[in-house]
């Protein structure tokens, strides 16, 4: 590789690298699979150094070497990030701790000045409850060990920034300390911030510039495909919500107008939804008796 493409990929590196949720951990990949970075997250979960890690493939690093020899997950998620396309990869992983964990990764190419791929970068969201080893097999003592779930994270995103920040005051003066809200009125801008932070809720206008809703939230099921999608629309684009159901999976559709009873609705389902998941996966796994089925409403019409 010339100066000047070591050059430009250094940049890069240091774009994507900066700014980055401190708690996330990231992994910066030639196309190949190769190594180039990662944070310093990444390296703690694991206790590795970057001298021992970078310049090697994914797989023979303490992160992939846990996988089954030539894994097709692993070389699936490399051959389409080669070709342009985000996915998802989950890495079982052996802490630092001698802890056996999974952890989900999402895989996003970043392109060069050509336009073809030219860094794959994986970024993983917080260990998942579920994937969490329990340290002993009372129930009752699984219980107390259990430590606190954080607040759910949620992102408003909608062009009309009025409308957006009176979504997020709404929110936050109903449910108060239950979750945090983030509000984007950019959705670009809100695109990156799926890029550099975990959700588990992503609320979207339909009709915006640049991305309409329909397109954030199918990026969104990419990065972060355990975030619950929650779709607002006029209601001259009722037509559009089973192509939103069909390809973005959306957890709710709400129309405009509606009133504030229906929105907080809306939110009280979902944060029942993520309560639900998160006993179904601590809970029953526990008693040795399979997790229920997540239970989905019909939308609320206006």
């Amino acid at each position: 590789m010339n100066g000047a493409l070591v050059h430009a990929q250094r940049a890069r590196l240091a774009a994507h690298f900066s700014g980055l949720n401190a708690s996330a951990f990231v992994i910066a990949l030639q196309p190949d699979g190769t190594v180039l970075r990662a944070n310093e997250a990444a390296l703690e979960l694991v206790g590795a150094a970057p001298d021992e890690v970078t310049g090697r493939p994914l797989a023979t690093t303490a992160w992939g070497r846990h996988l089954p020899p030539g894994s097709a997950a692993l070389q699936g998620a490399i051959e389409r990030g080669r070709r342009g396309e985000a996915g998802t990869l989950t890495l079982p992983i052996k802490t630092a701790q001698a802890q056996r964990i999974s952890v989900d990764f999402t895989l996003q190419p970043v392109p060069g000045d050509g336009g073809e791929p030219a860094l794959l970068m994986l970024s993983g969201r917080d260990v998942p409850e579920r994937h969490r080893a329990p340290p002993a097999r009372d129930h009752g003592a699984l219980l107390e060990a259990q430590p606190p779930a954080r607040l759910p994270h949620v992102l408003v995103v909608d062009d009309d920034e009025a409308l957006a920040q009176c979504l997020g005051r709404k929110l936050q003066r109903h449910f108060g300390e239950a979750l945090t809200v983030e509000v984007c009125a950019d959705a670009q801008a809100a695109l990156a911030r799926l890029h550099t932070r975990a959700f588990d809720i992503v609320v979207s206008d339909l009709d915006m510039p640049a991305l309409d809703g329909i397109t954030l939230l199918g990026h969104a099921r990419a990065l972060q495909p355990n975030a619950l999608r929650i779709l607002l629309l006029g209601a001259s684009d009722m037509t559009r919500v089973l192509e939103a159901e069909h390809q973005v999976d959306v957890f709710r559709h709400l129309s405009k107008p509606w009133s504030t009873k229906q929105f907080q609705a809306h939110f009280q389902a979902a944060l029942q939804q993520l309560a639900q998941c998160r006993d179904a996966a601590v809970l029953p796994a526990r008693a040795g008796r399979p997790a229920p089925q997540p239970l989905m409403d019909a939308p609320i019409a206006a």
